[in-house]
């Protein structure tokens, strides 16, 4: 009798153990507070709290591999922040007020962590009083021209930043804080950070504005900038070269013109045309496919597969399609093919019959605003799938055969390690455009795979190509 107590005793202990916040402080070096909260597929409530000053900001990143993550920071009673989310992410949360803010995680049948860093304020110093004169300011007209105008001010960060405002370019709830200035070796570069997602035509409209008026009060020819923040619905974006100063943009100056909502930019029927099928009979072939984007990233994959003539297919969730309709716009014009993920990554087995319908009609629906096209199947978030979604999606399911595992990694010679050597004819390999890493794995992978004699096709390109008919409701996890 005692030891069957003991025993469960020592069972209460380890669970309570398990159950336990988790968390370690992984360093002091670059800020003040930097800490890796750990959650392990249980339900849990754990918090921090900082001592933090007006003008200071928490920035949070967390990766979630299952479940929902629920983040809540007061400072007292006051809500500053809220979210609720089931996919990995970023956040950075501007410090108003100075004093006393608690950071609560609740999970619920989750794993993952989260990172949270406080970057502390610089001290304020008293600057020496700006001379004000006529600064040039770069405004955003509706055919995607921009046009110029004149304003009173100071030809600084801070003063341009208050000219555009004042011409109305930008309005103060678009500009979480000013430019960070970087010195290289060969230029300065800019880091802006937006506190507001746009679409992608209208970031670069408006960032185009900023640039030229900063060039043409500041001096210079060309900037290097890399956009943070909430932008594109994504935690940064950088501009990969130097934009031109220039009077007008016209879409050679920049990436293609975002297609019209009603009336798709893709050939002049409704519908965009079948892409011609280059597959060589008898050659090994695989399918590169990227979930849960698109992204800033995505883009960086696109030219790597038009540099090499490759090809490949992107599950995005409706939710970042919205933003990105020239991205999707142009894989399809390269032969790309795109998936359905639904729209917020939902889990589908702890759904509903309505829910389910849902999810996948409304990621249909962003994709087909955007650029007129219908993705022809699906890929389940997680690779989750019971009997009741197969009943319910009407489309084909997409699994996979090799997984990088990019998002637990964030590592490109992991990444690497996990398809070179390990592929066979007839793989589908998972990654996620979310990741720099995962793109930066890609330069090594591609070509790699194109020198081993591989053909990498889009999934209905390698389906048809091995007889087989992508049936609705049946999973695919390789067509060997």
């Amino acid at each position: 009798m005692k030891r069957k107590i003991l025993a469960l005793w020592m069972v209460f202990l380890c669970l309570v153990g398990c159950a336990s916040q988790d968390f370690h402080i992984v360093g002091e070096k670059d800020y003040p507070d930097y800490r890796i909260f750990e959650f392990r597929e249980y339900s849990d409530t754990f918090s921090h709290s900082l001592e933090l000053n007006a003008g200071d900001a928490v920035a949070l990143d967390y990766i979630i591999r299952q479940g929902r993550l629920q983040i809540v920071v007061k400072m007292g009673d006051d809500v500053v922040y809220r979210d609720s989310t089931t996919m990995s992410g970023n956040q950075e949360i501007p410090i108003d007020k100075s004093g006393n803010y608690s950071f609560t995680f609740t999970t619920k049948s989750a794993s993952g962590n989260v990172t949270l860093t406080a970057i502390r304020a610089p001290e304020q110093t008293d600057a020496p009083q700006q001379e004000t004169t006529t600064l040039k300011i770069y405004t955003p007209n509706e055919d995607d021209s921009i046009s110029s105008t004149t304003v009173e001010g100071t030809a600084t960060a801070d003063g341009i930043f208050s000219a555009l405002q004042q011409a109305g370019v930008i309005g103060e709830d678009v500009i979480a804080r000013d430019f960070k200035e970087k010195e290289t070796a060969e230029q300065t570069e800019y880091t802006l950070n937006l506190s507001q997602a746009f679409s992608e035509q209208a970031t670069r409209q408006i960032v185009q504005c900023i640039v030229n008026t900063y060039l043409a009060n500041m001096g210079g020819d060309v900037m290097r900038i890399t956009l943070e923040g909430q932008v594109l619905k994504t935690d940064a974006w950088e501009m990969s070269s130097p934009w031109p100063f220039s009077e007008t943009v016209t879409p050679e100056e920049t990436e293609p013109t975002e297609p019209s909502k009603s009336e798709p930019e893709t050939s002049e029927e409704t519908e965009p045309s079948e892409p011609e099928d280059t597959t060589q009979d008898g050659a090994p072939m695989l399918a590169l496919t990227f979930d849960d984007g698109p992204s800033q990233h995505t883009k960086e994959i696109l030219d790597l597969l038009e540099s090499y003539n490759a090809k490949a297919t992107f599950f995005v969730v409706g939710t970042n399609a919205d933003n990105y309709d020239v991205t999707m716009s142009r894989a399809l014009s390269l032969g790309c093919e795109i998936g359905n993920h639904t729209v917020n990554h939902t889990d589908l087995t702890d759904a509903d019959s309505e829910t389910i319908a849902e999810e996948i009609g409304n990621c249909a629906d962003s994709v087909q605003r955007g650029t007129g096209y219908t993705p022809p199947f699906l890929r389940p978030p997680y690779g989750a799938v019971n009997q009741s979604v197969k009943d319910q999606v009407g489309l084909p399911m997409i699994l996979w055969s090799i997984d990088t595992r990019d998002w637990e990694s964030r590592d490109a010679d992991a990444v690497i390690e996990q398809v070179l050597g390990k592929v066979s004819d007839g793989d589908i390999i998972l990654m996620h455009d979310l990741y720099g890493s995962t793109a930066e794995a890609c330069k090594t992978i591609i070509p790699k795979l194109l020198e081993e004699g591989y053909q990498l096709v889009t999934v209905s390109e390698l389906a048809k190509a091995k007889g087989i008919d992508l049936e609705a409701g049946e999973c695919y996890y390789s067509f060997h």
